[in-house]
């Protein structure tokens, strides 16, 4: 069996993170259609115009090709040709507009039970990597196992698509290929995925739903040629600014910044948290590659310092009820070399040059509760222009708004014991019948209020107004709509 390598995988550890957005969740197994994803791509179109974030990859997730249970098709099918009725180049040239390539989800199989049923499958895959230049595939179980006697036909054909794309990323969702695992470029880190309440929750009580965020853990030995599935931008929407430091910075795999599912449901002032974290990201992410764990004792679990001799990228938080102040050395225990002076910048969760100190010293950080930090530490003479030199939120790319780093968490009150009242069921099937069991996503469009961004109302109706959204059941106002045709489905 050949060594998997970077000629094999398409990158390997050294590689520099690609910034991925990919599509699972603004859709579900039916997939999308033309007119959704190009809507979707005018969204990170107007990320680009306004704030200058850059995408790497966009990825077609499950319905877009192939299916769940072993649905293989092909671009030609009746139901692909539904959805995409000039197959994909239209989707592709509008990618390639802003800078970005097309990924797609797909089964490990679907070779057939002949030699022209497989030398069409791997025409088909083969063909989007030479005529399209995709980026990325996916391959997961959820299509189906890749068959023992096919193993030699997926080699095949992942030795002929990286002719056309040698830096193809493959990403492996619980498969196992035998041979053919030295073509993929990842593995699926803890096996799941990060559904916000769904798929993925807090281990303890905090003031947000995303503080698994603290004690997730790192990739061992903080290799990067895993996937984490990325932050997932559908439910709970509050912090996930925090989410993607340590997506981004934290564990820096091969695909970070990497999000999913429905961003356009994000409030109107929070589009600019998420470009400046890609834009971010993507100034130092060449030197984001090598990375040490911190000690735990000294800076708390899972904090992490990355970069080169003379600049460190150090990613940690506090998950606490209380602030916290975490003393930074600056010297080798983070990996910064000896020179004379050390700037240090908090990026997040504000922008402000916290000093100018000596080489040796430290300095205390703190820490707000259930919050993300993230600093840049480097040689004071290759130190990086601000925009502002007082803490501020970066809102363009060259603009920002100063803000008062102030935050507390008051007590609204104490909890006491009581008898239990006579109309008991009656308070419980109230409370019941007033609690909230809109679909995640809905609750999302409520926090987030009305926009005045075109793009994003354009994909929040195209999600919204799906059949397959409506059909499902998934808001409380169906049940009394006097429409026929539709339902609440409260279980």
């Amino acid at each position: 069996m050949a060594v998997k390598n970077k000629k094999t995988a398409g990158a390997d550890e050294k590689t520099p993170s690609r910034a991925q957005y990919f599509s699972w969740l603004s859709h579900t197994l039916e997939g999308a259609t033309e007119e959704q994803i190009l809507t979707n791509l005018d969204y990170f179109r107007w990320l680009k115009d306004t704030y200058g974030m850059q995408l790497d990859i966009f990825a077609l997730d499950v319905g877009n090709l192939d299916g769940a249970s072993g649905m293989y098709q092909t671009i030609d099918s009746e139901k692909i040709k539904k959805q995409y009725p000039e197959g994909y180049k239209n989707i592709v040239k509008t990618a390639n507009s802003i800078g970005a390539r097309l990924g797609l989800w797909c089964g490990p199989d679907g070779f057939g039970n002949t030699e022209t049923e497989a030398e069409s499958r791997r025409e088909q895959m083969v063909s989007l990597c030479r005529d399209y230049n995709f980026g990325l595939f996916k391959v997961d179980e959820v299509c189906s196992r890749l068959r023992p006697n096919k193993r030699s036909e997926f080699c095949k054909m992942m030795e002929e698509c990286r002719k056309y794309t040698p830096d193809l990323i493959v990403l492996n969702h619980r498969l196992h290929l035998a041979d053919g695992d030295k073509y993929a470029t990842t593995s699926l880190w803890q096996g799941g995925e990060t559904y916000v309440d769904i798929l993925t929750h807090n281990p303890c009580t905090a003031p947000h739903h995303r503080a698994f965020i603290f004690s997730r853990g790192e990739v061992d030995g903080l290799q990067r040629l895993s996937e984490d599935h990325g932050v997932c931008l559908s439910s709970c929407m509050d912090r996930f600014d925090d989410d993607l430091i340590y997506q981004a910075f934290n564990r820096c795999l091969i695909l970070a910044p990497e999000i999913y599912a429905n961003p356009w449901l994000l409030r109107d002032d929070e589009h600019a948290k998420l470009a400046h974290i890609y834009n971010l990201h993507r100034r130092l992410r060449d030197i984001l590659v090598d990375g040490m764990i911190l000690p735990d004792n000294l800076y708390g679990e899972n904090a992490v310092s990355r970069g080169n001799s003379e600049c460190r990228i150090v990613s940690f938080g506090n998950p606490s009820w209380k602030k916290k102040t975490v003393n930074v050395s600056l010297n080798e225990e983070i990996g910064l070399e000896k020179c004379d002076k050390v700037s240090v910048i908090i990026h997040h969760p504000y922008t402000h040059l916290l000093g100018v100190y000596e080489y040796g010293q430290s300095v205390p950080v703190i820490v707000d509760p259930f919050r993300a930090v993230l600093l840049e530490i480097c040689n004071a003479e290759k130190v990086p222009k601000l925009l502002c030199d007082k803490p501020h939120l970066v809102i363009g790319e060259n603009e920002f708004k100063i803000i008062d780093t102030k935050y507390e968490i008051k007590n609204i009150g104490v909890t006491a014991s009581c008898d239990l009242p006579s109309d008991s069921v009656k308070l419980a099937e109230t409370a019941f019948f007033t609690m909230d069991n809109d679909s995640l996503e809905a609750r999302s469009l409520r926090r987030a209020g009305k926009t005045s961004i075109p793009e994003v109302q354009k994909c929040r109706d195209m999600f919204f107004n799906q059949k397959t959204y409506k059909l499902r059941g998934c808001e409380g106002k169906y049940a009394f709509d006097g429409n026929k045709d539709t339902f609440f489905d409260s279980i």
